[in-house]
């Protein structure tokens, strides 16, 4: 059978929690409790198999143990779990206050980032620059392919995902893993929303501009430029938003006058 990663984590949790060796039965019956309804056979080819992978062990007749590996595997679970649980609740908060949560996204971004880039100029290395080079180049190539076919959903998408392995380069290049972990968290939520792209194919020549920077290792221009490339897209959102909220006016008002 092949688990899933919450049902390893309820598993290894229900070892864990165990103050003595746990046998099959009677981790069988607090996992039916979470809803893990299987057969005791099952439940012990289960437990085989992740005795192979090393996460527990048998002591004797008494039952099973967690492992050290298996303790290190369930700390690296139970931050998924957490994580997707954070993801879950700021897509929810984003996508309920619209407008509003979406400059706050933003406005998120800029914070970290700022600090992220000072970093990154002083410890970046000359792979790290090379891959952001490669980065802006494809974003470069996928704009000439827009001007050429600018109705190709793949291509606009293509866009998105460039403009946040550019920026995740320079996160990573900071060499700080909370930065990276709180980035990746943000970005999961404003991916959704419905403006990400429209926004984000208009920011390669802003790119250009933060490279040279952290190229020629300028920290107090590439943190500049990079403020003024997130305050450009925060600009453009807002023109988004005031111009939706111009259109829906308008229909509103043509429907009232048809009724």
């Amino acid at each position: 059978m092949n688990l899933n990663d919450n049902q390893l984590f309820l598993i290894l949790n229900a070892i864990q929690e165990s103050k003595v060796p746990i046998g099959s039965g009677r981790l069988l019956e607090k996992l039916k409790k979470n809803g893990f309804n299987i057969s005791l056979s099952t439940m012990g080819r289960i437990l085989e198999e992740i005795d192979d992978d090393g996460y527990i062990k048998k002591d004797g007749y008494k039952g099973r143990v967690i492992t050290k590996l298996g303790e290190e595997k369930l700390s690296e679970l139970q931050f998924i779990k957490e994580t997707n649980i954070v993801q879950t609740e700021l897509m929810e908060l984003i996508n309920k206050t619209g407008k509003v949560g979406m400059l706050n996204y933003l406005h998120a971004r800029k914070a970290i980032e700022s600090e992220a880039i000072r970093l990154a100029v002083e410890t970046i290395t000359d792979e790290e620059i090379e891959s952001l080079a490669s980065i802006l180049a494809k974003e470069l190539r996928t704009l000439r392919d827009q001007n050429l076919d600018a109705t190709n959903d793949k291509i606009i998408q293509s866009q998105g995902e460039l403009d946040y392995k550019f920026h995740h380069a320079i996160i990573k290049a900071s060499n700080n893993p909370y930065f990276d972990t709180f980035y990746r968290l943000l970005e999961a939520s404003g991916k959704m929303q419905e403006m990400y792209f429209f926004i984000v194919g208009q920011s390669i020549e802003d790119h250009i501009i933060i490279f040279e920077c952290i190229k020629e290792r300028n920290g107090k221009e590439a943190i500049l430029s990079l403020r003024n490339h997130l305050d450009n897209v925060i600009s453009k959102c807002e023109s988004y938003w005031k111009n939706r909220e111009l259109v829906e006016k308008y229909l509103k008002d043509k429907l009232s006058l048809i009724v």
